[in-house]
């Protein structure tokens, strides 16, 4: 069930947190305990992680629902946001990209709209924002990015004059090598 409310100082509120009503100044600062705890227990689990994707969700609870689909997958998350996908969370998968594993820079928007404004700021510096209303979805098309990068990638060949590093166990004889062949 959805309910739409209507207040002064909304901007505050988080999407997806409980509705608590207070009748006395001292309710409310048991609420925001309350509320702030909920808010801590959803997220203590939740490690960032140096390189991983970015990810947006409309809600808490879808947020930890996607947090909880994308730690089984083993798939690292860098950092999390709730609502709408802005210019500054696309700045911010941005700094991903400067890492070594390239391949995470991109957002996974869960049942959010994403702005004009990030649409082509994203597509300018060509990270992708991948967007579902299903977790399933989202899942598929991170998917299917992760195997065009794999696909793009050249497995790395040695000419054939090279030969390939090897490892080797000195026992207590020595061993000489001549052109072709190891003698002992």
């Amino acid at each position: 069930m959805v309910v739409k409310i209507c207040a002064q100082g909304l901007e505050n509120a988080v999407a997806g947190s409980e509705l608590l009503v207070a009748s006395t100044d001292e309710d409310i600062e048991e609420l925001k305990v309350k509320v702030q705890d909920s808010f801590t227990s959803i997220l203590s689990t939740f490690e960032k992680q140096p390189e991983g994707v970015y990810v947006k969700a409309s809600s808490l609870g879808s947020l930890e629902a996607l947090l909880s689909f994308l730690n089984e997958q083993r798939i690292p998350v860098f950092d999390v946001g709730i609502g709408d996908v802005h210019t500054h969370d696309v700045r911010k998968a941005l700094l991903v990209k400067e890492k070594r594993h390239k391949e995470y820079a991109l957002v996974l928007a869960f049942d959010v709209k994403v702005s004009a404004e990030a649409r082509v700021q994203a597509d300018n510096e060509g990270l992708p924002i991948f967007t579902a209303d299903i977790i399933y979805h989202l899942f598929d098309q991170f998917t299917e990015h992760m195997a065009k990068i794999m696909a793009s990638e050249k497995p790395m060949t040695l000419p054939n004059d090279i030969a390939a590093p090897t490892t080797m166990k000195k026992q207590k004889m020595n061993l000489y090598m001549r052109r072709e062949a190891w003698l002992r």
